[in-house]
């Protein structure tokens, strides 16, 4: 009985010892884990952080495309109404002419040169356009 016992007891001691070496292994792994942990936190934050600037930077460059498209807009609308003018101008002229045989030559070369002047401002018109329209879309992106 004696001998079981101290079979037992030295059973005992080295499931004590074994459990012990468990729970430490047990508690530099949990130490590891936290450590990561500490550092994806960390990490977490420095990319929301970057994030945030990141936002504030676009937000910015997106205020100052709007602004420059809602110029471009502007600037847009008042080739319009030189184009409208202009071509009212041309009719105009064009009446006067045949009003004015007289005058005939005289009015159909200004006629010309404000039809190239309408010409030129609709290319305006159109490249201002175009300028918007890629203003537009690199908003988008």
């Amino acid at each position: 009985a004696r001998e079981r016992i101290k079979e037992m007891e030295k059973t005992a001691a080295e499931v004590d010892f074994r459990t012990a070496e468990g729970a430490r292994s047990l508690e530099l792994e949990f130490e590891k884990l936290r450590a990561r942990l500490f550092d994806a936190e960390a990490e977490a934050e420095r990319a929301r952080r970057l994030l945030a600037q990141e936002n504030r930077t676009l937000s910015e460059k997106a205020a100052v495309l709007q602004s420059e498209v809602l110029a471009r807009q502007s600037d847009l609308e008042e080739a319009q109404a030189r184009v409208g003018q202009m071509g009212g101008e041309a009719k105009t002229m064009e009446r006067d002419a045949s009003e004015r045989e007289g005058d005939m030559s005289e009015a159909i070369e200004r006629v010309r040169v404000l039809e190239q002047q309408s010409s030129e401002a609709a290319l305006n018109v159109e490249n201002e356009r175009a300028l918007v329209v890629e203003r537009v879309g690199a908003l988008e992106v």
